[in-house]
């Protein structure tokens, strides 16, 4: 479902937009996949659709502020600096909180509206796409996810400089991913 995003610019669709509209997310997903159907010769035969939100899930529901621009992919601000900020990562809400939160908002508001979007092919069969919406998990790793917590360059001196602070930081990420 993911790679519907690539197909935004033909639509005139922001990223931005895509990410935070359930029905625009919806309508694009199915556009994208009857233009694959129509013009591209493959044997991707299938109109899933889902909430593509899965690169950033992990370290935004980690507490990692999103900055966006319009046309790009969201990326996350390192904020973990201290022991203190490690206590208040270990009592954050991981499922009701960033792109998480969001992906399930999302999805819920797709199922209320799905009935207004049927597809029907040339044979005269009708189905609609969104009967099950698909959320996207995490695609970072806990070290993928620890970097951007603290900052790459940050994280690499701490495995060096402070050993039990980057190690209890790879636990609580490891414990809550």
């Amino acid at each position: 479902m993911v790679y519907e995003m690539s197909y935004l610019p033909l639509f005139n669709v922001k990223l931005r937009d895509f990410m935070n509209d359930a029905e625009l997310m919806l309508q694009t997903q199915i556009l994208a996949k009857k233009y694959v159907l129509e013009n591209v010769d493959c044997d991707n035969y299938t109109v899933d659709i889902g909430v593509p939100l899965s690169y950033a899930v992990g370290p935004s529901s980690l507490g990692c502020e999103l900055t966006q621009n319009a046309d790009e992919h969201p990326w996350c601000k390192p904020w973990i600096e201290t022991e203190h900020d490690l206590l208040k990562l270990e009592k954050i809400d991981t499922v009701n909180s960033g792109l998480r939160a969001r992906s399930v908002r999302l999805r819920n508001e797709m199922l209320k509206i799905k009935d207004s979007y049927k597809v029907r092919f040339n044979d005269g069969h009708e189905f609609t796409p969104a009967d099950n919406v698909g959320l996207a998990g995490g695609t970072d790793g806990a070290f993928t996810i620890a970097c951007q917590l603290v900052g790459p360059e940050k994280f690499f001196l701490d495995i060096i400089d402070r050993p039990e602070f980057a190690k209890k930081l790879m636990h609580i990420v490891i414990e809550k991913e």
